[in-house]
């Protein structure tokens, strides 16, 4: 699975993405999509300089921070 395909499922499916951990700098958000009949794990660091003061966020909203 490519970014592209990977951002064409969060937009389509919405998950939710929660906090995994904090590390250095950043936080560690994850979430979990369907492709192809079996579940994916997507993860996502975010510089702790965003302001989200959540534990929980819509994923599609994390792209930018997308790691493959």
């Amino acid at each position: 699975m490519n970014a592209t395909e990977i951002k064409k499922e969060l937009y389509k499916q919405k998950p939710t993405a929660e906090v995994d951990f904090e590390r250095g700098d950043y936080i560690h958000f994850s979430t979990v999509i369907i492709f192809d009949g079996m579940e994916e794990i997507i993860n996502f660091e975010v510089p702790m300089t965003e302001d989200f003061g959540v534990n929980e966020i819509p994923a599609q909203l994390l792209i930018r921070w997308l790691v493959i």
